[in-house]
């Protein structure tokens, strides 16, 4: 039996089925099962052994959810998400994130919609050409998905504000407001440590999906 099946059943039938009743019941992050995960190694399952993860495969990856979702399908689809993002991470981020992963330091996850497919993003509409100066994107598919929707927008503005009252509304504008440029800035500097041009991250910061800020 291969290393990393041996640590998933026993971290599947130990820590993560203890307490999937309770994560169910409680409606919880399963904090306790991805520390678990975590300190097993199984976060750095599909980064490559020389940043220090386990160097499997998306099979493996695959045999891993599908051992979680027995126990806890919280912590399964938490660990698919990871592991989506982490071979992204690993074809594409620099040493240090791809570290950084391997190593458990970061949980992962995508918050990617179309206005096609939505939220199936294994099946995407994007496409991308290659040219003589570069690789030129297509962003048409998301160009109905991004930003926030209306009911989000009203809502932050409400309990920013306070009140129903139109000054305090005025002031809860005005806090959304600096709460979407701060955000957009933040998604800008997390892109730039993944490599990304100053450009780019100011273009793929715009296209964040309405489910996510």
């Amino acid at each position: 039996m291969s290393h990393y099946l041996e640590t998933i059943e026993a971290v599947a039938s130990g820590v993560v089925a203890a307490n999937a009743s309770e994560v169910d019941r409680a409606g919880r992050f399963p904090r306790a099962s991805i520390e678990a995960l975590r300190d097993a190694g199984l976060l750095g399952l599909i980064s490559a052994t020389e940043v220090g993860g386990m160097g499997e495969g998306l099979r493996a990856a695959g045999m891993v959810v599908e051992r979680l979702a027995r126990e806890c399908g919280s912590t399964a689809m938490i660990m698919c998400m990871h592991y989506t993002a982490s071979a992204v991470i690993e074809a594409f981020g620099s040493a240090e994130v791809r570290k950084a992963t391997a190593t458990g330091k970061h949980l992962l996850a995508v918050a990617f919609s179309e206005a096609g497919s939505r939220s199936h993003f294994w099946a995407p509409l994007s496409t991308a050409t290659t040219h003589s100066d570069g690789v030129h994107r297509r962003h048409d598919a998301l160009a109905y998905t991004a930003g926030l929707n209306e009911e989000v927008f009203d809502a932050l503005i409400l309990l920013a504000a306070g009140s129903w009252k139109h000054d305090a509304l005025r002031v809860g504008w005005e806090r959304v407001q600096k709460l979407q440029h701060d955000m957009d800035e933040g998604r800008q500097k997390r892109l730039a440590r993944l490599g990304f041009d100053a450009a780019e991250s100011v273009s793929l910061s715009a296209l964040h999906t309405r489910n996510f800020m």
